[in-house]
């Protein structure tokens, strides 16, 4: 009898034994440690890299953004051009200089000095008859033209001269101009007869 409960005796102490270790394992369990010098992230510290971390879509707003001031630049620059007083410079233009049968006066009825003085059939602007005309200057220097231009017809039969200058016309260059003829009466304007005289003074 007493040798049965001294084996009780040892298995209970040997069971209590095992719990123990058991308890003493499962409190001392910890979780695998950040290594050494790094801190352990925590719920905040995530949130402000979510917050300040760039968006996918960061570079294809950049793009829209320049897209739209390309635009408001363009829209202004037409705004500007649609809006400028008659004259101002609101961007380059075709620089060419046009030639004398470029200025559409019509068909040639006088010459004088080599061509570089044409007269056009006389026509009305404005209530008046004119007689329109271009100044080339071919030459190397700046010239001064003094043209005469006598015409001859029309209701009044008689014969009307006008003088015209031109004080400074560059080389290569067209003055186009017009003399008013009204005096002549009207009339058939293919009828009037025109001519030319022509003083050609080159400046310094």
């Amino acid at each position: 009898m007493a040798e049965t409960t001294t084996a009780q005796s040892r298995v209970l102490l040997v069971g209590t034994f095992l719990l123990a270790s058991f308890v003493l394992v499962g409190c001392g369990a910890q979780p695998t440690s950040s290594p050494a010098g790094a801190p352990t992230p925590t719920a905040s510290t995530t949130a402000a890299e979510e917050a300040t971390a760039p968006s996918p879509d960061d570079g294809l707003r950049g793009g829209t953004l320049v897209q739209q001031n390309e635009t408001l630049i363009e829209d202004e620059t037409e705004r500007r051009a649609s809006s400028a007083p008659s004259g101002d410079p609101i961007g380059p233009k075709n620089t060419k200089i046009p030639r004398p049968e470029e200025y559409g006066f019509g068909k040639a009825v006088a010459t004088a000095q080599e061509r570089e003085v044409i007269a056009y059939t006389p026509r009305e602007s404005g209530g008046r008859l004119v007689v329109p005309l271009t100044i080339e200057n071919r030459g190397t220097k700046r010239t001064a033209y003094t043209v005469e231009i006598r015409v001859t017809g029309g209701h009044a039969a008689a014969t009307v001269t006008r003088k015209v200058e031109a004080p400074n016309v560059f080389p290569h260059t067209v003055w186009p101009t017009e003399a008013d003829i009204t005096a002549v009466g009207g009339g058939d304007v293919d009828n009037l007869k025109v001519t030319l005289q022509v003083r050609r003074t080159p400046l310094a």
